[in-house]
């Protein structure tokens, strides 16, 4: 294990974003076996009423590029940095306050609280992992969240009766 963690610290934040891309997926694919109905239903019915009534490149744009900006500054780097630098708390107390920022900033019901905070945990830990070692930890969580949100505005917009 510490040789993943070592690796995923040093290797390029691009590479690390993709992994935290693939881990945040992993979560989903768990939720959804443990819990089919609920966790499809909520993220089907998930979305600002701005970004469901946006055609593809306002979803892009909105889902994309403007939403994990703001996401990963108000809830990964400035809760981890008051959490850790001012409060001194350790790492995993940060990446908790983290994650339940995260979870609670998508209350478009009880089960996609759950949802973004699983999916918060792993954003977190990666901004801390990545953090400790001065290895771009917004770049590396902005990316992935993008690339998540990318992903799912394209399958939402074209293939609307998929999720």
């Amino acid at each position: 294990m510490q040789k993943a963690l070592s690796w995923f610290t040093n290797t390029h934040w691009v590479v690390a974003s993709l992994v935290v891309l693939f881990l945040s997926y992993g979560v989903v694919v768990l939720l959804d076996a443990l819990a089919p109905q609920s966790f499809s239903a909520s993220r089907a019915s998930s979305g600002s009423p701005l970004f469901l009534s946006s055609g593809l490149l306002g979803k892009l744009i909105i889902g994309s590029v403007v939403a994990p900006l703001l996401e990963t500054a108000f809830t990964q780097w400035a809760p981890i940095q008051l959490v850790r630098n001012i409060l001194k708390w350790n790492p995993n107390l940060a990446a908790l306050v983290s994650a339940c920022t995260f979870g609670g900033l998508h209350y478009y019901s009880l089960d996609y609280v759950i949802w973004t905070f699983l999916v918060g945990l792993v954003f977190a830990y990666a901004y801390v992992l990545r953090g400790e070692h001065g290895g771009h930890p917004f770049a590396v969580v902005f990316t992935a969240h993008s690339l998540r949100n990318l992903i799912a505005s394209v399958v939402v917009t074209l293939w609307p009766n998929v999720v």
